[in-house]
């Protein structure tokens, strides 16, 4: 007979915060020598217009090259202020590939179980496919180009940062684009509670902090030149949760149309990891190209952001499948 453990109340108080995931989160990567930064604050407001259209871009151009601080007044006078806020990162991991071409920033939320909401339900289901990654090059690589600074006074390059869609077996996982986060209590003895903005608010707290991130490292770059060497910087958005993640096979020939309600029991699959396609925030929105010329299939890729969603040991199966590929090299 085996002793149970009891934790004492402040130990139950810490897990139910989810320190202890993070805490998790952070081992595994440091574990696979990642560097680790923890609760990084970024800064983040959308774009009313592209900056290099703002009047303060042209006060002292030199040629085809301008100011590093003339474009970062214009990045701040073409944001929408209204929508200004800050937030965090949980964690975020970084490591390069061997010959440091490639470099992979990991933004993660960590996502405690909510007592309350046990399963994650994901419904519309389509196979393996690549998740769309932002990157930033001094190159255009990218089948969407989201923001583009022109060469400057202290570097003669450009700046990409596009929408990429890499054919790498790590980032290749099912898609959905519609959830519910489900209880397994009763309201009463025919009602369940169900939240559909549970899995929402997540993934849309990463997207927040990523896209600040992005923001921040580029008004560093203009400013200091740092960072101007032919490499791809990849930003990957994971929530990390200790739900129970379940995919939902329904027959459509089983709903009933009086009542909506499916008569016989679908299939739920058990999975580590999801890409669930997501709208970002009203804060969150790039000087990219006019919406209208672009195709359909690159409009829904800009309107549905994806994100990475997995267990704890979804998110071990991710780091090892980057190492084993080769993608990455931490040192």
């Amino acid at each position: 007979m085996s002793d149970k453990i009891t934790l004492s109340n402040t130990t139950n108080a810490i897990n139910q915060s989810g320190f202890f995931l993070q805490t998790h989160v952070v081992y595994q990567l440091k574990k696979q020598h990642w560097t680790v930064n923890t609760e990084m604050p970024v800064q983040l407001a959308p774009f009313l217009e592209d900056p290099l259209k703002n009047p303060i871009h042209f006060t002292r151009p030199s040629g085809p090259i301008f100011e590093p601080s003339n474009l970062i007044q214009s990045i701040f006078a073409s944001q929408n202020k209204i929508e200004l806020e800050e937030t965090s990162i949980d964690v975020i991991g970084i490591a390069s590939s061997s010959d440091d071409k490639l470099s992979f920033l990991l933004c993660i939320e960590c996502k405690k179980l909510d007592p309350e909401y046990v399963d994650w339900i994901f419904f519309d289901v389509k196979s393996k496919q690549p998740m769309n990654l932002i990157a930033k090059n001094i190159v255009s690589q990218g089948f969407v180009s989201l923001f583009k600074i022109p060469p400057t006074t202290k570097k003669s390059n450009e700046i990409h940062v596009d929408l990429n869609k890499f054919n790498w077996d790590p980032f290749k996982h099912p898609h959905s684009n519609s959830s519910l986060a489900i209880s397994n209590e009763k309201l009463d003895k025919n009602t369940y509670k169900t939240k559909k903005s549970l899995v929402d608010n997540a993934s849309r707290q990463i997207i927040k902090g990523m896209y600040g991130l992005i923001l921040n490292k580029l008004q560093h770059q203009i400013l200091t030149g740092d960072g101007y060497e032919n490499f791809t910087e990849i930003f990957v958005p994971i929530v990390v949760t200790t739900a129970n993640l379940k995919i939902c096979k329904a027959n459509p020939e089983d709903i009933d149309p009086k009542t909506g309600y499916t008569t016989k029991e679908p299939e739920y699959e058990n999975v580590d990891s999801i890409i669930f396609e997501c709208l970002p925030p009203k804060s969150v929105k790039f000087p990219h190209p006019e919406f209208n010329s672009l195709s359909l299939e690159h409009r829904y890729a800009l309107l549905k952001w994806h994100v990475l969603i997995l267990s704890p040991n979804g998110f071990v199966k991710f780091l090892n499948d980057l190492k084993t590929t080769s993608l990455v090299s931490p040192r």
